[in-house]
């Protein structure tokens, strides 16, 4: 297993995330992709606050997104595993599947909330989309609780 593609959203699903594709990374000498996918840019007319404070205030917000990849980042590199973070605007299912083609991902490691319908419930809507298009394995780790 060459490549792994580790899809983050910064819940508190994503330390076990993490730790997840650590241990994996390491048992295969592989290389980590670390993605985050953020919401396409917002249209200012679906806002109240003027266009230059939604500009702002995305920016501003996707900074903070990157750092916190780059932080993570160097938590793997800091292990050893080489690892490339990547910060995606877009289609959040639509993005992840992508990236897994672009980095020729051997496995996605993907976190779940369990929310909605019996099968949204045990993987979750973003998992459930990954799962029914992906062409590689895709190995889920359950929040706690």
């Amino acid at each position: 297993m060459e490549n792994i593609l580790a899809p983050l959203d910064f819940s508190p699903v994503t330390e076990r995330v993490i730790h997840m594709t650590a241990h994996v990374a390491r048992a295969f000498h592989s290389k980590v992709w670390l993605i985050h996918v953020a919401p396409a840019e917002p249209y200012p007319a679906d806002y109240d606050a003027g266009p230059q404070e939604v500009r702002d205030t995305v920016a501003e917000n996707l900074r903070c997104r990157h750092q916190d990849l780059q932080t993570l980042a160097e938590r793997l590199r800091d292990m050893d595993i080489e690892t490339t973070p990547l910060l995606i605007q877009g289609e959040i299912v639509d993005e992840i599947l992508s990236q897994a083609k672009k980095c020729k991902a051997d496995c996605i490691i993907l976190g779940t909330h369990g929310n909605g319908g019996l099968f949204k419930r045990l993987l979750g809507s973003i998992s459930e989309g990954v799962l029914r298009k992906t062409v590689c394995p895709v190995l889920f780790v359950q929040a706690e609780g």
